[in-house]
């Protein structure tokens, strides 16, 4: 059974619509999503490798032990 537009509509409650919002999404969006997970992961590890190379004496300095090197690499935060 084919529907037509005009039957098609009449099933379209546009009650439903005007509640939900409009998002628009630009046609570069999911690159550029993937671009800033890749510069995060990139800068995530070159802290891990940055913070792994100091001994714990100077980690200890900054407040952190090897274990919280990790989480506060990827988080961004400090670990307290």
């Amino acid at each position: 059974m084919v529907m037509t537009a005009l039957a098609a509509l009449r099933l379209f409650d546009a009650r439903q619509v005007a509640e939900e919002p409009v998002q628009l999404v630009h046609p570069w969006a999911g690159l550029a999503r993937l671009v800033t997970s890749i510069r995060r992961m990139y800068r995530a590890q070159r802290a891990i490798r940055e913070l792994a190379a100091l001994d714990d004496h100077l980690l200890r300095d900054l407040g952190l032990t090897r274990n919280d090197i990790e989480r506060m690499a990827w988080s961004g935060r400090d670990p307290a």
